[in-house]
């Protein structure tokens, strides 16, 4: 990153981001509608839409006595060729706590060698329905954009306040569509100290300008030019690799009095701990009496903690709230018992409630972002790095993260999403501690499967026996829990599904599914038709009748890391019994391979009559990057020729 001084003290810094404005050249400027549109389909000959305007302005000002904060977003949108489908609907969010203002929306059409402003003024409230949400506080101001066509131009300008300014969103340097020069600014008074980071920016052509005057300071981001940013399926999130701006403040002073914001992680502990100043405060004699039931002839301290664990994930149903305040502070855990149902926090606020009753020690209500927030609690102090909510329990040798949101996760495994992240563990109002999630061990999430087959004609008859432990079992169970009948015949199907597309599932059984401290076992039996090929005297069978990760090619132009949900293994053992007239012909031999990523391992043997396959796939990462791409590249080449091995028997 350059660093140039003016006379005006500006300093200059590389950067990039997601809301972006145009600074139209004086050539544009003199460009006819039709010359513009040319002149961009040229540019951007395989896209639909280009923003060429859009912007950020922050204002951060001390006013009447109080901080005022307010935000301008203006962006224009061109549309370079026709859709079969083109949306005119446009949305724009707000909430109690960041209402809007001043919206303006229209289209200007190519008019010969102008535009015509077709003014939007059917501006209508609505409330956001999200499925996944069970209440929240989400509204959005709802139009439709008219003429569209190919050359027009969609304008959007509003503004939106900051009510809690702890609660100031990121500038994000990238989107889906291609935009031409960006801006974002933020001008701040000089009686507030202004906090920002700058994250996935190094070697981006993004430039920062700080004007200091008398009585505001202005930051300037700007770029000439940002092609569009493409997302790929089981990548990280957008933070971990778009560039983009974090912006929070440390500090303010109003009539000499100075008051601390966000600008260390003790900072961001006080602030959490206001959500949590009135939590609990009493005992619930009804949730008193339901930890005094399940603790009831209970010795072990460990069997007491599994016991609540347990009940809350049993017996209170998940749900997200986003109301206000309401999506950050706790409820209490009497009303949550009562109700039956609670957000992360509020299945936290239920649990850690009962383990205190339980006189349980050490146990911490923890504050933590999933893994699709990159940050460090010391890289950035702020809200942004924290979406999620649960409680820690130390003992003298172990740490054990209690996620009651999960409901099939056993006890001693951290939920999966959480897995390598920092938490912050709340021990009191001025005391907190860091601790940071292991990922589990793929030894820890298993899927055994053992198979013994018989050949009738060219069908395979066989029987199942499949052990499902950790993640593997967590997944198995989402898919299908609350499934019936035909439906959880098929899911069932699905997930045993081996050999070819004539597979038929003739019957299961699941055992230990209520038991999370179990493996979950399934017996099954199944037909594979016209599998076994005949040839003569001989026949031919492919006893990898799973390949896992014979799928997951890389496409050429992927740009983004493949990120996995966890570590795990797969292991199969399939045992041929050959017919009485049958002997082995061609067995293969044992092929490995292993390194820092995954392992395979397959070996052949033969005992009496019978022909038995052992492998296993390790999956060892939870992230593979980029540069690591060319190990994956080699495991499929490998894994395609290893899984075409065939076995060969003939007639005696």
């Amino acid at each position: 990153m350059g660093i140039t001084d003016s006379q005006s003290r500006k300093k200059c810094i590389t950067f990039f981001a997601f809301l972006f404005v145009l600074i139209p050249s004086f050539s544009l400027l003199s460009q006819t509608a039709h010359e513009e549109l040319l002149h961009h389909q040229q540019r951007f000959p395989n896209e639909y839409y280009l923003y060429n305007k859009r912007n950020k302005i922050y204002q951060i000002l001390i006013e009447n006595g109080a901080l005022q904060i307010n935000a301008q977003t203006e962006e224009e949108l061109m549309i370079l060729k026709e859709l079969a489908t083109m949306s005119t609907e446009q949305t724009v969010q707000y909430t109690p706590l960041f209402p809007l203002s001043e919206i303006e929306a229209y289209t200007l059409v190519p008019n010969r060698n102008k535009y015509r402003k077709v003014d939007i003024t059917d501006i209508k409230d609505r409330h956001k329905f999200d499925q996944s949400i069970f209440h929240d506080d989400i509204n959005e101001k709802v139009f439709d954009y008219k003429e569209l066509q190919v050359g027009a131009k969609r304008y959007l300008k509003y503004t939106t306040t900051y009510l809690d300014p702890k609660m100031l969103n990121g500038y994000f340097f990238g989107y889906n569509v291609a935009t031409d020069n960006i801006l974002f600014q933020v001008k701040v008074d000089n009686r507030v100290e202004l906090g920002y980071k700058e994250f996935n920016i190094i070697g981006l052509p993004i430039h920062l300008t700080i004007d200091k005057q008398k009585t505001i300071t202005i930051y300037t981001w700007t770029c000439d030019s940002l092609a569009k940013v493409n997302f790929y399926a089981n990548s990280p999130s957008f933070q971990s690799s778009i560039p983009h701006i974090e912006i929070y403040i440390k500090k303010y002073t109003i009539d000499g009095v100075e008051t601390k914001m966000l600008g260390s992680v003790d900072d961001l502990h006080r602030y959490y701990s206001t959500f949590l100043r009135d939590l609990n405060q009493e005992v619930s004699p009804s949730l008193k009496a339901v930890t005094d039931s399940l603790i009831q002839g209970k010795t072990n301290e460990i069997e007491k903690v599994k016991a609540i664990y347990y009940w809350v994930k049993s017996n209170i149903k998940y749900v997200a709230f986003e109301d206000g305040y309401g999506g950050y502070v706790p409820r209490q855990a009497s009303d949550v018992c009562d109700k039956r149902y609670g957000d992360c926090k509020d299945m936290a606020s239920i649990t850690h409630a009962m383990l205190q009753y339980a006189g349980i020690q050490n146990v911490y209500l923890t504050w933590i972002g999933t893994r699709d927030i990159p940050y460090t609690y010391k890289e950035l102090p702020t809200g942004a790095v924290d979406n999620h909510m649960i409680v820690t329990y130390k003992t003298k040798d172990s740490t054990y993260f209690l996620d009651a949101t999960s409901e099939h996760t056993p006890f001693g495994y951290p939920t999966e999403f959480i897995q390598g992240k920092e938490a912050m563990l709340h021990i009191d109002s001025t005391h907190f501690e860091i601790v940071k999630v292991p990922e589990i061990s793929s030894s820890k999430s298993v899927y055994d499967d053992s198979v013994f087959l018989s050949i009738s004609n060219d069908t395979i008859v066989g029987s199942g026996f499949a052990s499902l432990t950790g993640y593997v079992r967590n997944y198995y169970l989402d898919i299908n829990y609350d499934l019936a009948g035909d439906e959880k015949i098929k899911a069932v199907k699905s997930f045993l599904e081996k050999g070819n597309n004539k597979f038929y599932l003739n019957d299961y059984t699941e055992i230990n599914k209520q038991d999370r401290d179990k493996p979950l076992q399934i017996k099954y039996s199944f037909l594979i038709n016209n599998y076994a090929i005949q040839s003569g005297n001989d026949l031919f069978l492919n006893l990898f009748l799973e390949k896992p990760m014979i799928g997951s090619k890389i496409e050429n132009e992927r740009k983004a890391d493949i990120a996995y949900d966890y570590k795990n293994v797969y292991r199969y053992t399939v045992c041929l019994s050959l017919p009485a007239n049958y002997k082995a012909k061609y067995i293969p031999n044992t092929s490995f391979l292993d390194n820092d990523f995954y392992h395979f391992k397959a070996e052949f043997s033969q005992v009496n009559n019978t022909i038995i396959l052992h492998y296993e796939l390790e999956l060892k990462t939870l992230l593979l990057k980029q540069d690591q791409f060319n190990i994956f590249n080699q495991l499929l080449v490998f894994l395609k020729k290893e899984y075409a091995e065939n076995i060969s028997v003939t007639k005696k």
